[in-house]
């Protein structure tokens, strides 16, 4: 009724005003703003005026990619990002049973992923499920050469996973013992299969197998 100016204060610390009367807000919750007016030689000063009412934070959209890999020993991580483009955001995964931004993935497996905004203006989240595949592996065995009855073989192959390699023996006239060392019974063919069954981080080789002749040793 005065006419005279009206002053504008903020209580809490969401908000600033520039101007005078320009109002922006720091962050999210309840804000004060209380208007005054203290009166001149002519008028009393007004009953203070305070306004109350809630900031929100503004719904950014947070996407999640790169979530598919293949064991090859490193940790994994998902790629993130967002819209409006640039909000910090952090990446979380559970991993062994346990939620953590500092641990990534390594070992084969699913892990539950959730990417969240961490700021002040912007709130979103994502979520999705970063996995690793076993990797594939082959195997190395080289040819073994034709046999004398009398003869022992120690059986070597390696797996390109470092994992360790099993023989397995699919006549009846050699003998394996201790896992490697090859006799023989009789002559004739013999046919020998180094496997690796896979295992946690690798999916199974493909076997190889060996042929080679046993033959008796000429007597002198």
């Amino acid at each position: 009724l005065s006419g005279l100016a009206v002053s504008f204060r903020v209580v809490n610390s969401l908000a600033t005003i520039g101007g005078e009367t320009n109002l922006s807000f720091t962050g999210a919750g309840e804000v004060r703003v209380v208007a005054s007016q203290e009166g001149n030689s002519n008028w009393l000063a007004a009953v203070e005026v305070t306004n109350v009412f809630t900031v929100s934070k503004v719904a950014a959209t947070v996407s999640l990619t790169n979530l598919n890999h293949v064991y090859d020993g490193g940790s994994k991580a998902a790629e993130v990002s967002t819209v409006p483009a640039g909000r910090t955001v952090v990446l979380g995964y559970e991993v062994d049973g346990e939620w953590s931004d500092k641990v990534l993935p390594a070992r084969a497996g699913s892990y539950p992923v959730r990417a969240t905004i961490q700021e002040a203006m912007y709130q979103g989240v994502a979520t999705g499920t970063l996995v690793i595949a076993k990797a594939d592996q082959t195997l190395a065995f080289p040819p073994i050469a034709n046999q004398f009855i009398t003869n022992t073989v120690v059986l070597q192959a390696t797996a390109s996973s470092g994992l360790a390699v099993e023989f397995t023996n699919r006549t009846a006239n050699a003998v394996i013992t201790g896992g490697t060392n090859l006799s023989f019974t009789d002559n004739g063919e013999c046919i020998i299969v180094a496997m690796q069954d896979g295992g946690e981080n690798y999916n199974p080789a493909d076997p190889i197998t060996n042929v080679f002749t046993v033959s008796k040793a000429a007597a002198d």
